[in-house]
């Protein structure tokens, strides 16, 4: 699906993603490929930033592939949102 949304573009490297993709509405699996398939297209070090409404990680913690961190909690939102930051295991 990725591949189709970025068309053309598929083969570039991004500095980084925000994303606001509704991932608690897909399988975790889902969620898994979506976050590797956004980590392959940005430098080892750059952080895909992901904002969510829930209280946990949109994704499981895997540290041998990537790690996780809690970013920030933003209250202003309407509904309040979870910030999410992930980056590839070095």
């Amino acid at each position: 699906a990725l591949e189709e949304v970025l068309a053309e573009r598929r083969g570039e490297q991004f500095d980084c993603v925000i994303s606001a993709v509704p991932l608690l509405s897909f399988p975790m699996e889902q969620r898994v490929g979506l976050l590797e398939d956004l980590l392959a297209r940005i430098p080892a070090g750059r952080p895909v930033i992901q904002i969510t409404y829930g209280p946990l990680s949109p994704v499981i913690k895997m540290p041998d592939r990537y790690v996780v961190s809690h970013y920030d909690f933003v209250v202003r939102n309407i509904p309040p949102a979870q910030l999410w930051t992930y980056r590839r295991a070095v």
